[in-house]
């Protein structure tokens, strides 16, 4: 949502902390693993591989987290369909 502006400020100002606090995993990530110098901005093709890792690692967190909600719902309501 930062990224249109016609939207207005307020989905901006929630968008922006968003992006910041998603894209961080994998530059950090490419950066332990040599794939980018960090002492250089990030350009070209380096964009796609920090969005490819970070794909990876917010997949399997949100996967984790949605596993979790699935096992307590199941645990709490074991047979959800009948009365």
């Amino acid at each position: 949502m930062f990224f249109v502006p016609y939207v207005g400020l307020v989905p901006g100002m929630i968008g922006l902390p968003l992006t910041l606090f998603h894209g961080t995993p994998g530059l950090e990530i490419a950066t332990i693993l040599g794939i980018r110098d960090s002492g250089k901005i990030v350009k070209g093709n380096e964009h796609r591989v920090i969005g490819l890792i970070n794909a990876l690692v917010w997949g399997v967190v949100y996967g984790v987290i949605g596993f979790g909600i699935d096992r307590y719902r199941k645990a709490r309501y074991p047979n959800p369909g009948k009365a």
